[in-house]
C-alpha cells in the first residue's frame, strides 16, 4: 500500500510551521491585554497588528478608540513605541550592511510622513504679474518678514513698514 500523501495537522504549540510564526493573541478584556497590545507596538507594529493581537476587528478598534480614553491613551502611547521602534534602526544598525534601507525609507515616509525633498509653492515669474498680483505678493512677504525681525533691528522695520 502506498505512503499517504495527506498532510499532517501540526500541534497547536507547534511553531515552526511554514516560514512564519502564529501570531500570539490575547483577546481584548482578558487579562494582560493591555500589556500584550503595547509589545506588539513596541516590537515595530502598527495598528491593524495591534487588532489582530487583541482579537478585534477595525471597526471595535475605531469605536473604542473614540469613546474609551484610557484605550485611546493606549493606542497613542503603543503608536509613540511602534516610532521609536522605527526611528532607532538608523543607529542601532549604523555599521550593519544587512538593514533594509530602502525598506526604512518606505515605512518612514508613509507611517511617519517623511519626505527627501520639500516642496515650495512655483509663483509666476515678476516679469509676468500685473500691479495688483505684485502688491499682493509684497503684502504677503511683508506680513512674514515684520514676524522675523526683532525688536533690535529698527532700521530694517522702518524700511519695511
Amino acid at each position: 500500500m502506498p505512503p499517504s500523501k495527506t498532510r499532517k495537522r501540526p500541534a497547536e504549540d507547534d511553531n515552526d510551521v511554514g516560514d512564519k510564526p502564529r501570531t500570539v493573541v490575547v483577546p481584548y478584556g482578558t487579562v494582560g491585554w493591555e500589556e500584550h497590545m503595547l509589545q506588539i507596538y513596541a516590537s515595530g507594529k502598527f495598528d491593524v497588528n495591534a487588532m489582530v493581537g487583541i482579537r478585534i476587528t477595525k471597526r471595535r478598534f475605531e469605536d473604542l478608540y473614540n469613546s474609551d480614553d484610557t484605550f485611546k491613551m493606549l493606542v497613542e502611547y503603543g503608536r509613540t513605541l511602534s516610532e521609536a521602534y522605527w526611528h532607532a534602526i538608523p543607529s542601532d544598525n549604523i555599521l550593519n550592511r544587512n538593514v533594509n534601507a530602502t525598506l526604512f525609507s518606505m515605512v518612514m515616509k508613509n507611517k511617519f510622513g517623511w519626505a527627501e525633498k520639500t516642496e515650495i509653492k512655483a509663483t509666476k515669474d515678476i516679469s509676468e504679474m500685473s500691479e495688483a498680483e505684485l502688491k499682493a505678493e509684497l503684502l504677503q512677504h511683508t506680513a512674514t518678514l515684520k514676524t522675523i525681525v526683532n525688536s533690535d533691528s529698527k532700521e530694517i522695520v522702518n524700511v519695511i513698514g
